[in-house]
């Protein structure tokens, strides 16, 4: 087999590190490429759905990405709030997959940048799936929907200086987060209130 190229051309992955390229093709699913040879549909191995930009993040850290993990990502991402581990794996009774491997999993994710981790009154960690860039969230207090929001909403650098300087730390990074009701639950308060 041919050595694979030192860089992947934008849009391809080898999301198994095995030299096999994925690419996306069309709505079908993807085409698998090994040493840049296009190959049959027929040879594609469990996972067809096109590789996201979060999943070539992995790779690039040099994680492989399983189809547990990936699993796994996509129930943090959909579920939208903090999730335990208990509560993750708790939404993936039929998916085959261990506590363990949720575990292992959200610590990757956070140590990739794709998930914040948050202390929980009770000792276990929380996790949120997030973009990479720079971000703050605003939490819903009732139901514990997150939602991100940009840079924009982030403090100046005056702020982070006297920061530093009332407490002689030096900030390498910060989080922000806001905390009120969501459109949702507002609207449920108001019917409630009404009625």
């Amino acid at each position: 087999m041919a050595t694979p190229p030192k860089a992947l051309p934008q849009g391809w992955y080898d999301i198994d590190n095995s030299s096999h390229y994925w690419y996306p093709q069309s709505i079908r699913g993807l085409a698998w490429v090994s040493s840049g040879v296009r190959e049959s549909e027929e040879r594609l191995p469990r996972a067809k759905q096109p590789v996201s930009a979060e999943a070539a993040r992995l790779q690039r850290l040099g994680y492989k990405l399983t189809a547990p993990r990936q699993t796994i990502m996509r129930a943090l991402q959909e579920a939208g709030r903090y999730c335990t581990a208990s509560q993750l794996y708790a939404q993936l009774p039929d998916a085959g997959i261990g506590l363990a491997s949720v575990y292992r999993t959200l610590d990757l994710l956070a140590t990739a940048g794709l998930a914040v981790r948050r202390a929980e009154p009770g000792g276990e960690a929380s996790f949120l799936y997030c973009s990479p860039e720079h971000h703050h969230h605003v939490i819903c207090v009732q139901c514990g929907k997150v939602s991100e929001i940009g840079a924009a909403f982030c403090p100046d650098t005056a702020l982070v200086r006297a920061v530093e300087a009332a407490t002689d730390f030096q900030i390498m990074q910060h989080t922000l987060d806001f905390q009120g009701l969501c459109p949702a639950c507002r609207q449920v308060g108001a019917a409630g209130a009404a009625g």
